[in-house]
């Protein structure tokens, strides 16, 4: 990782433990940054006091030293690395805007930062599957209209391989990410769809026979109920990470640290506690981190990792 990196990562390091008003002093903050130099630790809330080097606006960025306690506080005007999540609908949106701006500008500066935006979203939602989900909402409230059932292609975060699914629609709602909600005839009972899961769709020529029953809220409130109970009883995983890539593994994550640490080829690697949520998911969002990141635990994730890390290779 490059120098200047580095100390990015550690300044949106020293922002998460300082936000809220939470106050340390310099030995706190050595013990949980893992940087025992006085000299540096100072330098770096120095730079964030007076270069604003982070991607908040340094106006914003109140760094405050309480002599009496001997204290370091950072007060910033709400959390942005929580309050800042973008659903796919969003993301389409910022992206459509984006695209509006390049086309029509006549302002240089302008037209060459929404260019720069506009590539890192396109990383992020391809124009495929933008397309893509834009064409299914528009099948799916079709159907919905003319009460007709949905053929489908659908990949699980579970599932190793599509399944088709013959499905009545009843419903298309937003809850971070686009869901499908209708009667599923592959399992005989109401399905959750991700739009973003969803290889293939089109509307058939039977109509419904099992229609909804219920109102929109009822089978939404069931559906918030369920994911909120499933993270919450998911497994437990055990990380190993650099301290440079602790602020953004902790931002999709949520890590709970540790006071381990251990060294390996000259690398001090820190131990955290996530949960896991859904398995796909969670080793996709480790598989980025490369080098800095080492899973140690549940034992059949490790050998999955493995497995992915083994076919990247090939």
């Amino acid at each position: 990782m490059n120098p200047s990196t580095v100390r990015l990562n550690f300044k949106l390091n020293l922002i998460r433990h300082l936000r809220d008003g939470k106050r340390m002093t310099l030995e706190e903050l050595a013990s949980i940054t893992g940087i025992n130099n006085r000299k540096d630790l100072k330098e770096q809330l120095g730079e964030l006091f007076f270069l604003g080097a982070t991607p908040h606006i340094a106006d914003l960025i109140q760094v405050d030293y309480d002599s009496e306690t001997d204290t370091f506080g950072l007060i910033l005007p709400f959390r942005f690395d929580s309050s800042l999540r973008l659903s796919i609908r969003e993301w389409l949106t910022l992206r459509k805007i984006l695209e509006e701006i390049t086309e029509t500008s006549s302002d240089p500066q302008t037209n060459s930062t929404a260019r720069k935006i506009l590539q890192k979203i396109v990383s992020i939602v391809p124009v495929a599957g933008q397309e893509a989900l834009s064409s299914y909402k528009a099948d799916i409230q079709e159907a919905i209209r003319n009460e007709k059932s949905i053929d489908l292609e659908y990949q699980s975060r579970t599932g190793e391989k599509p399944t088709r699914r013959k499905v009545d629609p009843w419903f298309l709602f937003h809850s971070l990410e686009d869901y499908l909600l209708g009667y599923c005839h592959e399992r005989n009972a109401p399905r959750n769809f991700r739009l973003d899961n969803i290889l293939f769709l089109k509307v058939g020529s039977d109509p419904i026979s099992q229609p909804a029953g219920r109102k929109k809220s009822e089978y939404i409130r069931e559906f918030e109920e369920f994911r909120k109970n499933r993270e919450n009883s998911s497994g437990i995983a055990e990380i190993w990470h650099t301290k440079e890539v602790f602020y953004n593994l902790n931002r999709k994550l949520g890590l709970e640290r540790t006071d381990e640490t251990k060294k390996s080829n000259h690398v001090v690697y820190h131990l955290s506690k996530a949960k896991i949520r859904e398995e796909n998911w969670f080793l996709e969002t480790l598989l980025p981190f490369g080098k800095n990141v080492v899973l140690k635990s549940p034992t059949h994730l490790v050998k999955r990792i493995l497995g992915e890390i083994e076919l990247i290779l090939r």
